[in-house]
């Protein structure tokens, strides 16, 4: 099992609470491999670890807010995986970069993917993610907030 989480301090919490058989990549995923900055909105001055993204549009309007982290992005397909049965996404906005960089992940292994997008207006339709995630043949579940 592998957990890829760009936020310091929840790949820190991971690191303490998941079993031996997880490894945790303090990294983010993305359409290539590069640096980015992480978008961590604040409300009262504090950092909301759970809504960090790399998606600008994903923080464009909220109010108290958002600090920027520098981050590593790697691709699912960098990642060279050799077995993938289960690929869970939530990557605040970010959901159609993540499913173009791991393409080829999506088209040879044909894993389950499970996506966790920001909201019904937002949500890509199935149609529009299924081709970035190797067409027919996958399943994926979206679920909105």
């Amino acid at each position: 099992v592998i957990a890829v989480e760009p936020n310091v301090d929840a790949a820190r919490r991971l690191l303490w609470t998941v079993p031996d058989n997880v490894a945790v990549l303090g990294a983010a995923l993305g359409e290539r491999a590069d640096l980015a900055d992480l978008l961590a909105p604040r409300h009262h001055g504090r950092r909301v670890a759970a809504l960090s993204t790399l998606a600008p549009s994903a923080v464009a309007d909220h109010e108290g807010g958002v600090g920027r982290i520098p981050v590593v992005v790697l691709t699912l397909d960098g990642l060279e995986l050799p077995k993938v049965d289960l690929i869970k996404i939530d990557v605040e906005g970010a959901e159609g970069e993540v499913l173009a960089g791991g393409a080829a992940t999506f088209s040879t292994a044909r894993p389950t993917h499970r996506m966790r997008t920001g909201s019904l207006a937002s949500r890509p339709s199935r149609a529009a993610m299924m081709p970035s995630a190797g067409g027919g043949g996958n399943r994926c579940r979206s679920r909105p907030w």
